[in-house]
């Protein structure tokens, strides 16, 4: 027991001194952070972890940065000096910290995240100044750096970039960025990338750097080293050679540092092509150490104003090709007379007493064009301490001063639009008295000018019921707390009511709320079209279960979440009965049918791409068996990965399918024996088809004649007279059913043959013309016969003309005798009348 009783002591000794060990190592680091701290030009803070974030420490650079020393801030929150119209980019990135926090204390895990924004503050002067801030939580408080970016928001080109939130780097950066796991394999490229070697990001992805080196130009396990080390948090930088897809081979630089990529810990690559660089390099050893990359310019003068030096900007600038126009000349070379005389008379005496100056002054070009310049002006002290050069710095500012004129004119241009806008913008008073309305304001409450000079309460223009409400949540609002947007019901002038969404943030002056301003919506036609949504959604509810075919969604698991009538009915159930439940409870599918379910399922959920089975087997609850055509499409269900399905029983188009090769195999066997041709064409009249009968009438095999157009089997007489009669088929496609003539056509030796043509319009579904199809007949001997009848009819024509000519003759002897023969016929009748007139009187 005394034994064990020592070793425990002696187990605390080492315990303690490892605890010390600790604890001087810890406070090493710390010291070694507060060193870092006190000397960066960034501002470094740890803020608590709530939506007031507190100043718990802020490093000395606040003073350099903000006016502020570290004790006037301690204590205060973050938003006593963010500009108003930036809190919007900071309380979401808290909820987003704070969410963060949450989830590791729920999981267990620590962990980190990093974010960085841009917003204004307020420095201590009152002045409002860009900083870029990123954040990261550290064990119960957030830490921020943040430095100082106002320069470089002034010097943005346009009104748009400067009007944007943030920018996406990884998609529009124009040097090429990588995502590498630890062994180098590339997980992600962006455009710059794919733009710097010439190939698509899929070339890329699972491959290494080694697949875009240069041959024998680098030392590949070397880099593999250097990816190994920047994910072990010793970001690195190297030079590499790449070769792009052309072949062509080029120098880049490297850097290499650990991140985060879809929740995995990755190497971030960023490269840039150096071979402008490279080149540049090699001018910069022949040139002075004056920096002559610079797009400022600079010139130094003795102090008499001549000129000894000037670098490549200033030629830019002053569109000079050379120095040689201008070593040995006189600086006011560059001033017009109202710039020279501030040169003499103030200038240089401020430089002289003062050794410095900045300012702005006119430059003039070589073309004698002037533009608007930033000097500095400072002079240069031999080792006696006594003026011996004059430097002077001056950049362009043409477009800065365009700029700041949009930008005036921005300021007033959205003032306008603030009237031009459909919603109502307003501000208020603490109190909740109008300050400012738009237009709209006045068009849809029906208040005058006169009545809002006269003074309104926002809270006038709401219902009763919603007032203590709005008073509550326009308190909330002054004091920093989020609400969300509210929705309330408004009250016009006239006493009738809409629905309203407001947006509201407060107006800070010296750091304390005055006010309100934001935004109201008319959510009237919202409100209608969510009911019209409703409706909508309950019309394709009906829908769906009125198709017929089987649509149907599953979870991972392969138990429905969700089936239409027509499952239900297959499955001789309700479909409220069928959530739940697979396969086998309901249907009866065998185990293999079943897994092949499933493994369809779990493939679309997990590669997220759509997924189309043109045939599987199913087995309906009362045993017949069915042929389905199904598609599944990834889907989320109450943020749950499932699968949408929609299943077609295609059993009896199968049969008609196998119907239908069965009567194609009939019609391909009437074709491949007609003696007469079988043929299509397109709507240019070029042959797509024509059946083997071609070879016996016009000489052609098969496969010379399709691909031919019709003009290379027809006189150009003949194919103009077939034209004609195809274009106005297709002109009147809707009534023309089928036309048939004969034509002249040429066989492949080129002699003649006639034919008769038979033909019709194909037709697509929707009914319109895509082509001609149509049977052609060798006449030939038809031909020959109808030429013999017409002989033989042309014979008997003249036959009958000599009877003709015969049977008048012999009429118009008839008529003489018939003359005759009338006379003495009536001579025989007065004879016979006198004979019966005697025997009468004899009697």
């Amino acid at each position: 027991m005394k034994n064990q009783e020592n070793k425990s002591s002696a187990e605390l000794i080492k315990e303690n001194e490892v605890l010390q060990g600790k604890i001087k190592e810890l406070e090493k680091s710390e010291e070694q952070f507060r060193l870092i701290a006190e000397n960066t030009s960034d501002v470094i803070t740890l803020q608590t972890f709530d939506m007031k974030s507190s100043y718990t420490y802020v490093s000395p650079s606040a003073k350099a940065l903000a006016g502020y020393e570290p004790e006037e801030l301690l204590g205060k929150s973050c938003f006593d000096i963010i500009h108003p119209e930036d809190k919007k980019v900071l309380f979401p990135l808290l909820k987003k910290f704070i969410a963060y926090k949450l989830k590791n204390l729920i999981t267990g895990k620590e962990s980190t995240i990093t974010e960085t924004i841009e917003f204004r503050i307020k420095d201590k002067s009152g002045k409002w100044i860009y900083v870029q801030s990123t954040g990261n939580n550290v064990g119960n408080q957030l830490l921020f750096v943040t430095r100082d970016i106002t320069e470089r928001k002034k010097s943005e080109d346009t009104l748009k970039q400067s009007e944007k939130n943030y920018r996406d780097i990884f998609n529009n950066a124009t040097d090429a960025i990588y995502i590498q796991d630890r062994k180098g394999c590339f997980l992600d490229v962006n455009q710059g990338a794919m733009d710097m070697y010439g190939y698509p990001k899929e070339f890329f992805l699972g491959k290494t750097p080694e697949f875009l080196s240069a041959p024998e130009k680098n030392d590949l396990k070397k880099i593999a080293g250097f990816v190994e080390d920047a994910f072990n948090d010793k970001p690195r930088e190297y030079d590499f050679w790449g070769i792009r897809k052309n072949g062509e081979v080029f120098p880049k630089i490297v850097r290499s540092q650990k991140g985060v990529f879809m929740g995995k810990e990755v190497v971030v690559t960023l490269a840039l092509d150096i071979t402008e660089r490279k080149k540049a390099e090699e001018e910069i050893r022949k040139l002075s150490k004056v920096a002559e990359t610079t797009p400022d310019a600079i010139v130094i003068s003795d102090m008499e104003g001549k000129i000894e030096y000037v670098n490549r900007g200033l030629l830019t600038l002053g569109g000079f090709k050379d120095d040689s126009l201008l070593i040995g000349k006189s600086i006011f070379m560059f001033s017009n007379e109202e710039g020279e005389k501030q040169l003499k008379e103030k200038i240089i005496p401020t430089i002289l007493s003062k050794g410095k100056w900045e300012g702005e002054l006119p430059v003039k070009r070589i073309d004698g064009s002037i533009y608007p310049a930033d000097f500095v002006c400072t002079v240069i002290l031999d080792e006696d301490g006594k003026p011996k050069y004059l430097l002077s710095n001056f950049r362009d500012i043409t477009n800065r001063k365009k700029t700041e004129a949009e930008l005036r004119e921005s300021e007033q241009r959205f003032r306008d639009m603030a009237n031009l806008l459909p919603q109502i913008i307003y501000e208020t008073d603490i109190n909740g008295n109008l300050t400012f309305v738009n237009k709209q304001a006045f068009d849809s409450f029906g208040y005058s000018q006169d009545e809002y000079e006269n003074g309104i309460n926002v809270l006038n223009a709401l219902i009763p019921k919603d007032i203590e409400r709005a008073k509550e949540n326009m308190q909330n609002i002054l004091y920093g707390k989020e609400i969300g947007n509210p929705e309330y019901t408004a009250l016009r002038k006239d006493g009738s009511t809409f629905p309203i969404l407001i947006y509201a943030s407060p107006i800070f002056i010296d750091n304390r709320p005055v006010g309100l301003r934001g935004i109201i919506v008319d959510i009237t036609e919202r409100k209608q079209a969510e009911e019209k949504l409703q409706r909508k959604e309950k019309q394709l509810r009906q829908v769906i279960d009125t198709v017929p075919h089987m649509i149907f969604a599953k979870d991972r698991n392969g138990r429905f979440i969700m089936t239409n009538k027509t499952v239900a009915d297959g499955c001789a159930t309700t479909q409220e009965n069928m959530v739940g439940k697979t396969h086998p409870e309901l249907l009866g599918a065998t185990p293999e049918q079943y897994e092949a379910y499933l493994n369809d399922d779990r493939e679309v959920i997990d590669s997220g791409e759509i997924k189309f089975i043109p045939e599987e087997d199913y087995t309906y609850p009362d045993g017949h068996k069915a042929i389905m055509e199904t598609t599944k499409i990834p889907f989320t269900s109450a943020g749950i990965p499932a699968v949408l399905g929609i299943s077609i029983d295609i059993t009896k188009r199968k049969q008609a399918e196998e119907a239908l090769k069965e009567s194609e195999a009939k019609y391909r066997l009437l074709a491949d024996n007609s003696t007469d041709i079988i043929w299509q064409t397109d709507l240019k009249l070029v042959f797509t088809y024509v059946s083997p009968s071609i070879k016996n009438i016009f000489g052609y095999s098969v496969e010379e004649w399709i691909g031919s157009r019709l003009s290379q089997h027809a006189s150009r007489k003949e194919f103009i007279k077939i034209t004609k009669k195809a274009l106005y088929a297709i002109k009147h496609y809707k009534k023309f059913k089928h036309i048939t003539f004969n034509t002249i056509m040429l066989r492949k030796d080129g002699t003649e043959i006639p034919v008769e043509i038979t033909g019709k319009l194909l037709k697509n579904k929707k009914g319109l013309p895509i082509g001609l199809q149509g049977t052609t007949s060798d006449t030939t001997e038809r031909t020959k016969a109808e030429n013999e009848l017409k002989k033989y009819r042309e014979h008997l024509e003249e036959l009958v003309k000599e009877r003709t000519n015969e049977l008048e003759e012999k009429n118009k002897e008839l008529e003489h005798y018939n003359k005759l023969f009338e006379g003495r016929e009536f001579r025989i009748k007065e004879l016979r009348d006198k004979v019966k007139e005697l025997e009468n009187k004899n009697k």
